[in-house]
C-alpha cells in the first residue's frame, strides 16, 4: 500500500517552526532535516486516510470497505469511478422516494443518457437510458426495484447507438491495347478482338491500319 505518490502538500521542514533564534544551529537543522521525511510520511497517511473516508474521494481501500458493507461485487475491470456510482446509489436510499429523487439518482447514475416519459394518469411510466455499461443496467434494475410504486406499469429499455464509419477505396485503371495488321487493301476493315471486363477502369483500344 503506497501513500506518499498522493502527497499533495509541500514538503515539511521542520526548521522553519522554530524560533528564529534556533534556526541557526547547525545540531538543530540536521536533527531537523533527518525528521522531514518521517512527518511528510506521516502527513501522507493522514491524507490518504481522510480520502477513504468518503465515498466522492475514496480509493481501492475506501470502496472496497463501502461495497462489502453493501453487498456489491465490482465487475473487473471497472474503474474507481464506475465504482464509487454503484456505492453511491445504494448508499443514498432514502424514503419516502419522489419523482425528483428518481430523477436526480438517474443523473448520477447515467450522467444525463437518460429519458423518462411518465403517465401518471394512467398508473404508467416508461425510462429510456442510453448506455453500453452493463455496471449502468445492473444498478438501474436496483434502483427500479425499490423505488418505483407497485401501482405504477413501468416500462424500461437501453437505447444503444451505434455508428459506424469506413471508408472505400476504389482502384482505377488505364489500359491501352494496340492492334496493328498489314494489308494492301486500303478498304479492308479491321476490327480489334479483345476481351474486356472492367470494373470502374478507364479502356483504351487503338487500331493503327498500315
Amino acid at each position: 500500500m503506497t501513500y506518499a505518490s498522493a502527497v499533495s502538500h509541500d514538503p515539511v521542514n521542520l526548521i522553519t517552526r522554530l524560533p528564529t533564534l534556533m534556526q541557526k544551529y547547525d545540531e538543530i537543522i540536521k536533527i531537523t532535516d533527518s525528521q522531514n521525511p518521517e512527518f511528510d510520511f506521516i502527513w501522507a497517511i493522514e491524507e490518504w486516510m481522510r480520502r477513504n473516508l468518503y465515498i466522492v474521494t475514496a480509493e481501492e481501500y475506501g470502496l472496497r470497505r463501502y461495497e462489502h458493507m453493501l453487498g456489491i461485487t465490482p465487475m473487473e475491470g471497472e474503474s474507481w469511478q464506475a465504482r464509487r456510482n454503484h456505492i453511491l446509489v445504494r448508499w443514498n436510499q432514502t424514503t419516502p422516494y419522489s419523482y425528483r429523487f428518481l430523477i436526480g439518482l438517474l443523473e448520477v447514475l447515467t450522467n444525463g443518457a437518460f429519458e423518462v416519459i411518465p403517465n401518471f394518469h394512467e398508473y404508467e411510466m416508461e425510462i429510456r437510458v442510453f448506455t453500453l455499461d452493463s455496471g449502468i443496467i445492473s444498478d438501474l434494475a436496483f434502483i427500479l426495484r425499490h423505488i418505483i410504486p407497485a401501482n405504477i406499469a413501468l416500462t424500461s429499455s437501453n437505447h444503444i447507438n451505434i455508428e459506424l464509419r469506413g471508408y472505400i477505396g476504389f482502384a482505377v485503371g488505364v489500359n491501352t491495347i494496340r492492334q496493328y495488321a498489314i494489308t494492301q487493301d486500303f478498304k479492308a476493315e479491321i476490327s480489334p478482338k479483345a476481351k474486356i471486363a472492367a470494373v470502374g477502369s478507364i479502356i483504351k483500344i487503338v487500331e493503327y491500319k498500315i
